[in-house]
This record gives structure tokens, sequence and C-alpha cells, in this order.
């Protein structure tokens, strides 16, 4: 499950209990219940948005975002690039950070998800 597929669950979750909770005379429930949501997937989004240490990354092939601070060999330059854990080579004993664009590798120290893609008139 992506992470904006797991924002979509949890806003359904909170949409569903909301009408569910009664509204107190006193107090409304229904309210605090949202704000507290509303704070949680704040948080948790934030701490998405944070770079991680590249030993905390998926190796399932799942495409994220690398931050390579020595370069990729031609220059000094510092690379941030999409890239995936995958085979580098033909027998299947190398499997190295390979960048989604082009035949390179990067040697990353933090990663961080892909954000969600912005909605196109075609999907709306």
């Amino acid at each position: 499950m992506t992470l904006s597929h797991e924002f979509d669950a949890l806003a359904d979750a909170a949409k569903l209990y909301m009408e569910r909770v009664p509204v107190d005379g006193e107090s409304n429930y229904q309210l605090e219940a949202y704000y507290a949501l509303r704070d949680a997937l704040n948080n948790r989004a934030l701490k998405a948005a944070e770079w991680h240490p590249i030993e905390t990354a998926p190796k399932d092939g799942t495409p994220i975002l690398v931050f390579d601070p020595r370069g990729d060999g031609e220059d000094e330059a510092r690379t941030t690039a999409v890239g995936r854990w995958g085979q580098w080579s033909a027998d299947g004993e190398i499997y190295c950070w390979l960048m989604e664009a082009g035949d390179g590798w990067v040697n990353p120290t933090h990663w961080r998800p892909l954000p969600t893609p912005p909605i196109t008139d075609k999907e709306s």
C-alpha cells in the first residue's frame, strides 16, 4: 500500500468514525476526533517527507528519491535522483542502487518516498 493509499484509507476511516460518534451538547466529539485525526495525518505526512538513512530504504524495486552527496562519479556535484534497488549484473550477483533515468547507479546515503503525482484533467 502506497503512502497516498494509506492516507486515503485513514481519511475514509476517519469519516466513518466521525459519522458514528454522537455529538454531545456540551462538547463536539466529532470535531475533537477530526482534529486529532487531522493532526495525526499531518504528522505522518511530515515524517514521510523527511530524508531517511539509506539502510531503511525498501529493497523490493520500489522507486524512491535517493540522495548521493558524492555525485555521479563524473563530477563531484551532489546527486538527487529517482532510484531503486535492483540487479546490476546479468548473472544476478550484483545488486545496487540504480537510477531510474538512464543507465547508471548511485551510492546514496539517504532516501525519501516519491511524492504523490498531481491529478490531471484526464483523471478528474
